[in-house]
């Protein structure tokens, strides 16, 4: 009886961690600002199963995630990809850049972005002041990122 509650403290824990997490600004947020600098796509793009793909242009569908659900926006950018017919697209959204556990993700992810044809870029804000709505972005080169991590 005693495993079966630390199993379920500590998966409570995890998705906890995950649902309550404190962020500087929404997804959304961060999803008009790369849209408009970078992809002048549509967002929120409903597909026929009624899937949303976050961005969708005339080359790509993008995924626009946080660095902690870098799992999840590899499948969706496949998905969308395969279902569009378009290049496959990973925005990964860079909280905090002296995050070292954010910047562990996105080298993994940078792994996975290599090996499935994924371009992959990251977006952070220029302050850590909830007000300021200033970001930068750059494109990861993946064919130079490390086969392990």
């Amino acid at each position: 009886m005693k495993v079966k509650q630390i199993i379920i403290f500590i998966s409570f824990m995890f998705l906890s961690s995950n649902i309550f997490a404190v962020r500087l600004h929404y997804e959304s947020v961060y999803q008009a600002y790369i849209n408009s600098v970078l992809f002048l796509g549509d967002v929120e793009v409903t597909l026929p199963d009624g899937t949303r793909a976050d961005i969708v242009n005339t080359t790509h569908a993008v995924e626009v995630d946080f660095t902690d659900k870098w799992a999840e926006a590899v499948g969706q950018s496949l998905y969308y990809s395969f279902r569009l017919q378009k290049i496959a697209g990973i925005v990964l959204i860079l909280d905090d850049p002296s995050n070292a556990t954010q910047n562990y993700n996105i080298k993994k992810v940078a792994v996975l972005c290599y090996k499935y044809n994924i371009d992959l870029w990251v977006v952070y804000p220029v302050s850590q002041d909830p007000n300021s709505n200033i970001f930068n972005y750059y494109k990861v080169n993946t064919e130079i990122t490390e086969r392990r991590y």
